[in-house]
């Protein structure tokens, strides 16, 4: 879900863009500073950008991708938009990256299939905690990994309510510590009050964020 042409016009926002990039393959900054604000934590394993609404992010999430498209570590690009329902639900975000990590990756697929195959109730739910627990971390278990493959999660703000997408925000926040080896994401998203208090919270550690 998600097109990558749709990005920021060259020679623009190539500050913030040349930053996830960094910090998504592990590159030294400049000038070796780090920290929420500058150069995100090289530890962070979820790299959050916030901004109001028409601030560019969704064409930046979109130049990233196609970056990492460019050097073979774009593993799912996924754009919540109200002109495609589907991505504003859920039950369809886990789901949806895990198939575009199996198509990126022969491996995965077949570590995929044999987690799933013999439970029809995995394949079909909708419960984001199912399937990230069974469509990502069980694929992702003695996987060989040559560098880190980068998810994008474009306007995570619209992805439902609330409530709705409470169980998706803790995963991607204060679970973040869970993600496997070898998986990077880079979400954007309004900064919504539920978004902020996940963002802030002493159990996110291995999130960093900033704000556009």
């Amino acid at each position: 879900f998600g097109n990558v042409e749709e990005r920021c016009l060259d020679g623009t926002r190539t500050e913030i863009i040349d930053t996830i990039m960094r910090w998504a393959l592990h590159a030294d900054c400049p000038d070796g500073t780090e920290g929420i604000g500058k150069a995100p934590k090289s530890s962070a394993r979820v790299l959050w950008v916030c901004g109001v609404a028409g601030s560019g992010k969704s064409r930046i999430s979109r130049s990233v991708a196609a970056s990492f498209k460019e050097v073979h570590r774009l593993g799912s690009l996924y754009c919540c938009d109200y002109r495609n329902r589907a991505t504003l639900n859920p039950g369809s975000l886990f789901s949806t990256i895990a198939r575009n990590l199996a198509d990126h990756d022969p491996v995965r697929k077949r570590h995929l299939v044999a987690a799933i195959k013999d439970d029809t109730a995995i394949r079909t739910t909708k419960i984001c905690r199912q399937q990230y627990q069974s469509f990502i971390v069980t694929p992702s278990t003695n996987l060989p990994i040559v560098g880190d493959t980068v998810i994008v999660i474009d306007a995570f703000d619209e992805i439902g309510g609330v409530e709705d997408r409470a169980a998706a925000l803790d995963i991607l926040t204060r679970q973040a510590h869970r993600l496997p080896p070898g998986l990077r994401i880079v979400v954007t998203s309004r900064f919504e009050d539920d978004i902020q208090e996940a963002l802030q919270s002493s159990k996110a550690g291995d999130v960093d964020y900033r704000s556009e």
